[in-house]
């Protein structure tokens, strides 16, 4: 049966493939509404682990960020041991602060706050690294920045973060 945008959802074929392929079909169109039609419908424990890692990456794609988050956590409950799925999921955690009591004060962290607050905007979707109010080093990846980070005069007092 068609559905309000016309597309018809097929969901018991038996091909545990037509699923992601009709995921991406709807992705490619932009078809939201299909996609989270599908993404219910079907029967995320007769797929591959890397099924609901492509439907998670699709539904991204789409700026679908609570059916990822879904997709991510029933992804864990079904495959707990597939890293990639470990992964995705722990994308979705909710951010975590330590506090440690003792040692030495942070070298600089306000003026490396007062940095964030006026220029972070300026690095949109890279990893920055700030020290002492300076910055010193944006890259793609965290990777890329970690050779910025190690030869900081004070690692301990760098603020490295993604900004968004």
């Amino acid at each position: 049966m068609p559905n309000e945008t016309g597309t018809t959802i097929i969901t018991d074929s038996g091909d545990t493939a037509a699923t992601v392929r009709r995921l991406e079909t709807a992705a490619q169109a932009d078809d939201r509404r299909t996609f989270l039609e599908l993404v219910e419908a079907a029967d995320w424990a007769a797929q591959a682990p890397d099924d609901l890692l492509r439907a998670i990456q699709l539904a991204l794609s789409l700026n679908l960020i609570w059916p990822a988050r879904e997709l991510a956590e029933q992804g864990m409950r079904l495959f707990p041991g597939h890293e990639p799925l470990r992964r995705a999921a722990r994308v979705f955690e909710p951010r975590t602060v330590r506090i440690t009591r003792g040692g030495t004060p942070l070298k600089g962290i306000k003026a490396s706050h007062n940095w964030l607050r006026d220029h972070a905007h300026e690095y949109r979707g890279q990893w920055i690294a700030v020290n002492q109010g300076q910055l010193l080093g944006a890259a793609r990846t965290l990777d890329e920045l970690r050779p910025v980070i190690d030869r900081a005069d004070d690692p301990r007092s760098t603020i490295v973060t993604k900004v968004l």
